[in-house]
């Protein structure tokens, strides 16, 4: 305020003096004075604004970097269960379609064996701290144009793996259930297994079940629609294409995590 008011005085002598000449001079250099301190302010400003960037994008990609972390894991787990299901699948089909193959008691083979087949189960990778760079500016605000790049090719290998079950899904809900449901014995082979309590059932809906023996066979297995099955082989070789892109997906997945993962250090090491 003390300056601004030294000012005018200043301005206010040279028009009471009528120096006209001098007065404009110093109007100019006045002039010149806001402007620059405004391009200063604005200097700062920006500054500032670039500090605040950063500090976002550093935090941003920190909890990106530990997101890719944990999902690192879920895919290592992901791999080992669809590599398990793809070499079961082919096995189960050798077993059931090779005439030099010998299975002494069928029915038992078959039950034990669906145990290790059916709907796959995929674990869901974590993907908050990638929704909320993207939804919040901070995909925008990134320098690094590796890094936008490394982003999108991993958003695009989650949306790829996400389609490749959802086929596999289809696959079995419309062609694999229906098969089992006409020619195998859902309830033998949900006795059979050690995940069955109707005690913790009975407790949890407060009512008497029936007592289900697990020592008998209530439907016998119909082995013509699986042994020496053509339609039944086909319908496994379907399952082991589906399965077989379901691993490449998951595996280009897990390259752009490592890709990813590998960008946001050096980035954060800088």
């Amino acid at each position: 305020m003390n300056m601004i008011k030294f000012f005018r005085k200043i301005r206010q002598q040279l028009l009471t003096e009528n120096k006209f000449s001098k007065y404009l001079l110093y109007a100019i250099g006045e002039i010149v004075l806001v402007v620059i301190g405004i391009l200063i302010a604005l200097q700062i400003n920006n500054a500032n604004e670039l500090q605040k960037i950063e500090l976002r994008n550093s935090k941003n990609l920190n909890s990106l970097f530990e997101e890719l972390k944990a999902n690192k894991v879920t895919i290592t787990k992901n791999l080992n269960t669809v590599r398990n299901q793809i070499s079961n699948s082919l096995y189960h089909i050798d077993s059931l379609s090779n005439p030099d193959y010998e299975i002494a008691d069928l029915t038992t083979y078959f039950l034990n064996s669906q145990n290790d087949l059916g709907p796959i189960s995929i674990n869901s990778v974590a993907t908050t701290s990638l929704s909320e760079l993207v939804s919040s500016g901070g995909y925008s605000e990134i320098a690094s144009d590796s890094i936008k790049g490394s982003v999108s090719e991993y958003q695009s290998e989650l949306n790829d793996l996400d389609k490749r079950i959802s086929a596999f899904e289809t696959y079995w809900s419309n062609i694999e259930l229906p098969y089992t449901i006409e020619h195998h014995s859902l309830l033998d082979m949900w006795l059979k297994g050690q995940h069955v309590d109707l005690k913790k059932t009975e407790k949890q809906i407060e009512r008497k079940l029936p007592n289900f023996k697990r020592n008998i066979r209530y439907f016998h297995v119909q082995m013509d629609a699986y042994k020496n099955n053509r339609t039944y082989v086909n319908m496994y070789v379907i399952r082991f294409f589906e399965l077989s892109r379901i691993l490449e997906s998951i595996e280009n997945l897990d390259n752009s995590v490592d890709k990813l993962t590998e960008k946001i250090i050096e980035v954060l090491e800088e």
